[in-house]
């Protein structure tokens, strides 16, 4: 496997807060919510599920949040801990309110060590909201409210210079701006940055798949994150590792993540799958986010693609033992990469 440069990585996306609140199934059969879905609903719906979460004795948490935004908190932090020798450095471009909830977010990413020149506080506008109803085996339930990252359009983007960035992570959350979305590849590729993307949730890959094929086979995706319920609803494999078989011709690196069955990644003609930590899961919030973050850091290491996936395996395993997405590397002395 060939070694990235040892430069800059850049995660674009929209910049959510999450409150997450643990939930018992009863309660979402109640309210009507399939565990495991992610569905979009205004800030009002959004509001009124607070106030009944609460009212049943709900404990909210407040955390920074975001796909591509939680991989770079993930990657800066290991960075900070383990890679300050390399030069590596994570960057996130988004736009958040200029709202508590947007000024949260900022000094959050920046206490973690992420870069944040090109993301953006704008007044007038709401910052993103998700709330992620935890079941008591882990999984999670999402409703998510959006009005400043619909602010990143095309103007916005011509702003950013992607030649800085070795690789860009990309959200397919952004599918739902398509123009943008499209436009966003372009700019990537032009400047020569690889392009990574997070395939997000099995409801935007069933929303967008063949649009997902197309930028594919368009040959312009090198690596891509996804868990096997993403993988099945683009490829249709039976398994986790039928899913990463059928992606690695797609791509230059394949990652299919699987929970507590591990994960499955190929690379040319390396094709592999490295066990899961067996650990009591919290909360799988960030889990997959996580995962992304420490294999980009492995990656920026020049570490073999083995070592990526046991490493970010293991930062996963972390991230599920936390509630929320603040990943407290002070005791992951254990951890080797």
């Amino acid at each position: 496997m060939k070694k990235v440069s040892p430069r800059k990585i850049l995660g674009i996306g929209s910049p959510i807060i999450d409150i997450s609140c643990q939930v018992t199934n009863g309660l979402l059969d109640e309210l009507k919510i399939i565990e495991g879905s992610a569905e979009r609903c205004s800030f009002a719906e959004q509001d009124l599920l607070l106030n009944t979460l609460v009212a049943r004795g709900g404990k909210l948490n407040k955390f920074s949040g975001g796909s591509a935004g939680n991989a770079m908190k993930v990657l800066a932090k290991l960075i900070e801990k383990f890679g300050k020798h390399t030069g590596g450095e994570a960057y996130f471009a988004g736009v958040a309110g200029d709202d508590d909830d947007g000024k949260f977010f900022r000094s959050e990413y920046a206490a973690s060590g992420v870069n944040l020149k090109y993301f953006s506080n704008l007044s007038a506008f709401r910052s993103d909201r998700c709330v992620a109803m935890v079941s008591s085996n882990g999984e999670r339930s999402f409703r998510t409210s959006i009005d400043a990252s619909l602010q990143m359009n095309l103007t916005w983007l011509e702003r950013i210079d992607f030649s800085e960035f070795d690789i860009v992570l990309v959200e397919a959350y952004q599918l739902y701006n398509y123009e943008f979305f499209v436009r966003l590849l372009e700019r990537i590729s032009e400047s020569g940055a690889k392009i990574a993307i997070d395939l997000g949730s099995a409801e935007v890959v069933k929303s967008f798949k063949n649009d997902l094929l197309k930028f594919l086979a368009d040959g312009k995706i090198e690596i891509v994150f996804a868990n096997n319920a993403e993988g099945t609803a683009l490829l249709g494999g039976n398994s986790a590792q039928e899913n990463c078989r059928l992606l690695a011709p797609k791509c230059r690196v394949a990652a299919i993540k699987d929970g507590a069955n591990g994960s499955w990644v190929a690379c040319g003609e390396e094709f592999l799958h490295s066990a899961a930590c067996p650990v009591n899961v919290v909360d799988t919030t960030g889990a997959g986010d996580s995962w992304a973050g420490a294999f980009l850091f492995g990656l920026i290491e020049g570490k073999s693609l083995s070592d990526c996936a046991d490493f970010a395996n293991s930062i996963g395993a972390l991230m599920v033992q936390t509630l929320g997405t603040d990943l407290d590397l002070g005791t992951i002395s254990s951890v080797k990469i």
